[in-house]
């Protein structure tokens, strides 16, 4: 069965539109289910309401489901044969049978609502004619529109116009001031003009130029070395591409990959003598390894040296130290002067006032607790000092020259004859001082070569040999990295929540040249772009900073000449006088 089906919309000014469906299929269901072949939304239809089904040649039935009826020709029935000019009521909807043609077995309009009857019951106008009860949807949509308009454009407009009503108008109404023009909350460091629009807002309907930031931020920092670098994207872009104002703190900055990719996805095109690596994507997407920045000496100078983490095999650090990290983490505890005692990480690192990197060793305050610097057996509490080879050599000598006054028996002693003894108050002759003196440097070398060569200084450092007048040893400056990745921004603070062990492997490090640092591999764990679900949302400039000019000013002066005349200035400029 072909069915033909004729919707019938009348607007207000009597403007009849049709809108035809066709339908087929043996029966057709009406009702307010969204699956029916008639639909008619209105709660008083049932969701399945009724069929039509053919009952023979070029007949048709129309059958009930439900024990409220149909209305057929204004009587309530269950079912009826329809024919043509036959009216159909279900809910608010009037089906009417139409004259079949154009190849189609049924025709029905199908009109919607009581439009007629509203026309109907309309009151009538003084001039006799029919009018609505009520006001139409575009009468509406035009005292809307003007109530917009003169409330949120005119009454702020006079208000910024005549200060004196504008005042008035946010004393008492801020939604139709000006305030209502405000699109959000300032940076913390704009507040405190933030009543002034026209501080950065100089010409109606203009986006805000380069020239009213510079009336303030001239002098701060370009963002990157305009003569290194002469990019127009960094030297010539709008400063609100990057700075987006009225969004509040977390967006004034640009936080998206885009705003570093576009040169740094391929980084030559850009600047060819750049030694950084491409990166093709965000971390998690294709971010290269880390680089860890290690120090060594050359040259007589100390260089700095970036190594990839997964480049093993030039992965050290020449600390000059001996320092096994897995002997000091022994879960048994290790043996000290005290006892046995068992270190964790926190024994000896952490971390630095602001939280974000690790507070230097000291030996006085992490070593020596375990690492005693004494030398003599029947003088425990005596001990060297720390950090000089020429004044721990100074000070074994004053201690066995003192030792030796005082007629104490030196192990040097034992090859040699006993010294000479004097009586307690007769004075020691030159000869006597010169022989006390000879032992006890000869003792000093003999505790001083133990001490630089097998105890104590060696067991941490590495030591050779040098022909000094005053020394005949010398330690290895340490050299240890204080930041591993200094081009990037890691806070120790903000992975508290971390064990110490889940990104340092230091329990099986044998090794002090082991660079305990993770790779990118483990960052990846936890942190991911933008719009990552299971992992932390991470950016560009959640770990890197922005490549601040050390030289320029935003306006394209040097800060130092710039400084130079400040300084030059004050100083020129005469005191004042004193009456």
């Amino acid at each position: 069965m072909r069915c033909l089906l004729r919707t019938v919309n009348r607007r207000r000014k009597g403007v009849v539109v049709y809108q035809d469906r066709e339908l087929s299929g043996d029966p057709l269901s009406i009702g307010r289910a969204a699956g029916q072949d008639l639909y008619l939304p209105d709660l008083r239809v049932a969701l399945h309401h009724a069929n039509i089904v053919s009952s023979g040649a070029d007949k048709f039935l129309i059958q009930s489901t439900v024990p409220s009826g149909i209305r057929h020709n204004e009587k309530t029935v269950q079912s009826a044969l329809l024919e043509v000019g036959d009216r159909i009521g279900i809910g608010n909807c009037q089906i009417t049978v139409a004259p079949a043609g154009g190849g189609y077995d049924l025709v029905l309009e199908v009109k919607h609502g009581t439009q007629d009857n509203d026309l109907e019951r309309a009151p009538l106008s003084p001039g006799g004619n029919r009018a609505p009860a009520r006001l139409s949807l575009r009468t509406w949509a035009w005292l809307l529109f003007g109530s917009i308009l003169v409330l949120f454009l005119v009454v702020p407009i006079a208000g910024f116009t005549i200060p004196a009503l504008g005042n008035f108008l946010r004393s008492i109404a801020p939604p139709i001031s000006d305030s209502a023009w405000d699109p959000g909350s300032l940076n913390r460091g704009h507040r405190f003009f933030g009543d002034d629009c026209n501080a950065c807002h100089r010409s109606a309907f203009f986006s805000v130029r380069n020239d009213a930031c510079l009336a303030c931020h001239k002098s701060a920092p370009h963002h990157v070395d305009i003569q290194a670098f002469p990019l127009p994207s960094l030297t010539e872009g709008r400063c609100a591409s990057c700075h987006k104002e009225h969004h509040g703190a977390e967006w004034f900055v640009r936080q998206d990959e885009d705003l570093c990719l576009d040169c740094h996805e391929e980084i030559k095109s850009v600047a060819e003598d750049s030694k950084l690596l491409d990166v093709p994507g965000n971390i998690g997407e294709g971010h290269p390894e880390l680089r860890a920045t290690l120090i060594t000496h050359a040259a007589g100078k100390e260089q700095s040296k970036r190594v990839s983490l997964d480049r093993k095999a030039e992965l050290k650090e020449r600390s000059n130290l001996y320092f096994p990290h897995k002997t000091h983490l022994d879960r048994q505890g290790i043996i000290s002067p005290d006892g046995e005692v068992v270190l964790s990480c926190a024994s000896c690192h952490a971390p630095d006032p602001g939280g974000r990197r690790m507070a230097p060793i000291h030996f006085e305050e992490h070593c020596h607790r375990c690492h005693k610097l004494t030398f003599e057996f029947d003088d425990p509490r005596r001990e060297v000092p720390h950090g000089n080879a020429p004044a721990v050599l100074e000070a074994l000598k004053s201690y066995y020259a003192l030792r030796t006054l005082e007629g104490a028996y030196l192990e040097s002693d034992a090859a040699a004859s006993p010294p000479s003894r004097q009586r307690p108050d007769e004075r020691a002759s030159t000869m006597l001082r010169r022989e006390a003196m000879d032992r006890a440097a000869s003792q000093a070398e003999v505790v001083g070569k133990e001490l630089f060569e097998y105890r104590a200084c060696a067991t941490c450092h590495q030591i050779h040999a040098v022909a000094e007048p005053f020394t005949r040893w010398e330690i290895k400056p340490v050299r240890i990295a204080e930041a591993w990745f200094p081009k990037a921004r890691f806070d120790h603070e903000q992975h508290k929540t971390i064990a110490c062990k889940n990104c340092h492997a230091a329990a099986r490090s044998e090794e002090s040249e082991d660079v305990l640092v993770p790779g990118i591999q483990k960052c990846e764990t936890c942190h991911g772009g933008l719009g990552a679900e299971s992992r932390v949302e991470s950016t560009c400039v959640s770990c890197h900073g922005f490549h601040v000019s050390k030289k320029y000013a935003m306006d394209g002066t040097v800060i130092r000449a710039t400084a130079e005349k400040r300084r030059n200035r004050r100083e020129s400029t005469p005191p004042p006088r004193d009456f």
